[in-house]
């Protein structure tokens, strides 16, 4: 996980809950996607990388695309498994495998 993303976590960590509201819109990422990445579509669902105890090392976690930029940038939403928290994050192509991965699976299984 990137130290922004332990560090967005954490700040939202001391926050009460409340319902995720939208973000503005990143900077563009430096470089488009290649030709051959397969886009994730909105709706669609991945695994984000997230700290979810601060004593315990990174998990990965259900989170589903809501909004997909042209540049390759999209924006999930992520709730914990316990449903004790939830948020917005961005997110690039040149993350995925380190920040955030493709589900096994298009549908998430309740």
């Amino acid at each position: 996980m990137t130290k922004m993303a332990v560090l967005r976590k954490q700040q939202h960590k001391h926050q009460h809950p409340q319902p995720p509201q939208p973000q503005p819109q990143p900077q563009p990422s430096a470089r488009p996607p290649p030709a051959e990445w397969l886009w994730p579509r909105e709706g669609d669902w991945i695994e984000v990388e997230v700290a979810v105890k601060e004593e315990s090392p990174p998990k990965w976690v259900a989170a589903q695309v809501v909004v997909m930029l042209i540049d390759g940038m999209f924006q999930a939403q992520i709730v914990l498994p316990d449903g004790t928290d939830e948020w917005l994050d961005w997110f690039t192509w040149e993350e995925e495998g380190s920040d955030w991965r493709r589900a096994e699976s298009e549908t998430k299984t309740v």
